[in-house]
């Protein structure tokens, strides 16, 4: 079994998540950041994005986060955001689902032919 660690997300109207996480992902001011279980202490500004956890159960749940600040410390993450949506979670068996369902419309839209393209302008050729 992987090890975990906490994870809390909150916002000025109060905690939004709070779970066991094997991995995290989120956006910080100067790119995407990784946790995972024994993560040196740090502090970091959040940025705009998703923040993608994935616990022990092979769920994934996603939310997007605006602003704030994040401090990884005894294998606790906390995020605290200025802005976040509500978390959506999502089964191994449900993202199984939906990526098969994108495959079998890509495979569909194969055999179209691109829109036609407007015919370019004339080039004058002025001296």
């Amino acid at each position: 079994m992987a090890k975990t660690f906490t994870c809390k997300v909150i916002t000025p109207e109060g905690v939004l998540l709070e779970r066991a996480a094997v991995s995290v992902q989120f956006p910080a001011h100067d790119g995407l950041v990784g946790i995972l279980a024994d993560h040196a202490a740090m502090i970091t500004l959040v940025g705009q994005g998703g923040l993608m956890l994935l616990d022990d159960q092979d769920r994934v749940v996603f939310t997007q986060v605006t602003g704030g600040f994040a401090e990884v410390r005894q294998n606790v993450l906390t995020v605290l955001a200025d802005q976040a949506t509500a978390p959506v979670e999502r089964s191994a068996e449900a993202r199984a689902r939906l990526l098969e369902e994108a495959r079998q419309e890509l495979a569909q839209g194969r055999g179209k032919k691109p829109p036609a393209e407007a015919p370019a302008p004339p080039v004058s050729e002025s001296a």
